[in-house]
């Protein structure tokens, strides 16, 4: 199998992952609100899982920058994640909840707590995704915190 199929596998299973989380965490609610859920997620998801591959790549290395995680993104196709609704490149940097760029947490020698997050969110709190490719939603205390240990 080549490096590049290995890794669409390995970004494959954490998106069906974190959907499949998804649904356990939503319950029995309606499959609106199941659907809104997964949306939110997805890009951010997709973000943070391809941060890590590129990491993982280098290893261990974050991206230095915007350009270089931009680089690698494409290297890698954007085909991928269509399903998603992800047909550019700047779709997976942009929160479908806020409408702006999300912060990428660039640089350094190892791979941050926060990987990316969005800048306003909403009232309820900011969506992350943390080093383990998890997203969820943290209030603005803990966003804080998590990101002033980087």
């Amino acid at each position: 199998m080549s490096a590049r199929l290995c890794n669409f596998s390995v970004l494959l299973g954490w998106v069906v992952g974190v959907l499949l989380m998804g649904n356990v965490f939503v319950g029995c609610d309606s499959p609106e609100v199941i659907e809104e859920f997964n949306r939110r997620g997805s890009n951010l998801h997709s973000l943070g899982g391809m941060y890590r591959m590129y990491a993982s790549k280098n290893g261990g290395t974050p991206p230095a920058n915007e350009e270089d995680l931009k680089s690698y993104i494409m290297e890698q196709g954007l085909e991928h994640f269509a399903d998603f609704g992800i047909t550019t490149i700047e779709d997976l940097f942009i929160s479908p909840r806020d409408g702006q760029p999300y912060v990428v947490v660039y640089g350094g020698r190892e791979l941050p707590e926060v990987l990316a997050y969005e800048q306003t969110g909403t009232e309820t709190g900011r969506w992350i995704v943390s080093s383990m490719v998890v997203v969820s939603e943290v209030d603005e205390a803990t966003l804080n915190r998590m990101v002033s240990n980087e």
